[in-house]
């Protein structure tokens, strides 16, 4: 049986496409690089805003519209929003919420899913066609118990639920197995990690579980919510392996903005906590959501948000205009922003975001780091390109005369070419062995 895999949005749809990736090879299914090659294709959605939701439908429109003849399934946070949406794309598609999400391997394989039950395992390889991703992405935590007035993930993926320590390890050690030189360790709400199984301190445990039986790969934590940041957590970084970025969701550096979001941090414990962590963690990349237009938030409220983000001055940011979703507290609040002077507040705060993360970049000049390269092209001449990203997270390319696309190198900064860094191996025939900061 031939199936084709894709998903929108975060990194936890990404890690949900991995477990499915290794449950339908275990029935022996094999994965395909494009839709026109399934016989069933499966699409995990996104709805965390109006973007995401409209990028989901054009997915499975151009799914539906490349190849009828398929079996297509629909599962994720937009197709558990809006089934009827769904299904108006395709009328014979079938689709899985959220809730059952873990059901679509037995579905696709009938009477081979009996082979699931036995409990078998096979080693991570990557996803054919756009998602063959060296890095092993590692779902470790679902649902969100937190209460944001513009967020609808609680609704469509319920409580914040763990997966067991047992299971996260066992899957990390079949990633590392299949070769993956890093893990990126994914959840809605990863820093609220055990808490539901009575560990307070539960990602710290997690952390040093894996650090301790595994070897070799670097681990990088996908998202944690700031308040969740505790000083014992930020004392793992005196591992090597762990990638020196945090991503700390902001959404806003007003303090009024911030209490209408019901965000439990202001900007003032953020700011903090900012300087905290890169106290401890040296070199650390510091990258952040955040949102323009929430309802109410006036020019003096946005412009207070930006002098905030220029203080902090973050490597990265993943910067969207609010847009109103369904369900939401947020959805009826008075003082709903005119999308154009939205759209006018993302290019600011992009543009912003623009130069602190040039500044990041040329600091980097000189200093010598690992590089991951996730992709190899044919060099003009001779040799390859290579493209990938540092232990902190920014964008790096350098020239090779070998394919060392999934390895990991040595590099020196050399440079800056637009929003990435240029680098040179430390030795040209590739071959130096690379420590992972």
């Amino acid at each position: 049986m031939r199936v084709f895999l894709d998903s929108v949005g975060c990194r936890l749809n990404q890690s949900e496409l991995e477990l499915m990736a290794a449950d339908l090879r275990l029935g022996e299914a094999h994965l395909v690089e494009s839709p026109e090659l399934g016989e069933v294709v499966v699409l995990n959605t996104c709805a965390v805003t109006q973007d995401a939701a409209a990028d989901s439908r054009r997915l499975a429109r151009r799914a539906h519209r490349r190849n009828p003849q398929a079996r297509l399934i629909l599962t994720g946070c937009w197709a558990t929003l809006d089934a009827g949406a769904a299904r108006r794309v395709a009328p014979q598609a079938e689709v899985v919420p959220n809730s059952r999400k873990h059901t679509i391997a037995s579905l696709v394989l009938g009477d081979r899913a009996r082979r699931l039950a036995s409990g078998g395992e096979v080693a991570r390889s990557p996803i054919p066609g756009k998602r063959h991703r060296v890095r092993g992405f590692i779902k470790a935590q679902e649902g969100c118990s937190s209460i944001c007035a513009f967020c609808l993930t609680r609704l469509v993926r319920g409580p914040a639920r763990s997966v067991p320590p047992s299971i996260v390890l066992q899957r990390v050690l079949q990633s590392v197995a299949g070769g993956a030189c890093e893990i990126v360790l994914c959840g809605v709400q990863l820093g609220a990690y055990g808490m539901d199984l009575g560990e307070r301190s539960g990602l710290e445990s997690l952390i040093r579980l894996i650090l301790s039986e595994t070897q070799g790969a670097r681990l990088r934590l996908s998202s944690i919510e700031p308040w969740n940041v505790s000083d014992g957590l930020l004392s793992l970084w005196q591992d090597d392996r762990l990638c020196r970025q945090l991503h700390l969701p902001l959404q806003s550096g007003s303090h009024a903005t911030l209490e209408r979001m019901q965000r439990p941090i202001s900007p003032a414990e953020f700011a903090r906590l900012a300087a905290s962590a890169r106290a401890a963690i040296p070199g650390l990349a510091l990258t952040t959501d955040l949102m323009a237009g929430f309802p109410g938030e006036d020019k003096a409220e946005f412009n207070e948000s930006l002098r905030f983000v220029e203080a902090i001055g973050f490597e990265g940011a993943h910067i969207f205009g609010y847009s109103p979703r369904p369900g939401t507290l947020a959805a009826k609040m008075p003082g709903q922003v005119d999308p154009a002077e939205v759209r006018r507040r993302v290019h600011t705060l992009r543009s912003l975001a623009s130069r602190t993360r040039q500044a990041a970049l040329s600091a980097q000049v000189g200093a010598v780091a690992a590089a991951l390269w996730v992709s190899a092209l044919p060099a003009e001449g001779e040799g390859w390109l290579l493209r990938g990203l540092t232990g902190s997270g920014l964008a790096v390319s350098a020239w090779s005369p070998r394919n060392l696309r999934a390895q990991c190198s040595s590099v020196r900064i050399t440079g800056v070419q637009g929003s990435q860094l240029e680098a040179a191996l430390l030795r040209r025939d590739g071959a130096a062995p690379a420590p992972l900061p």
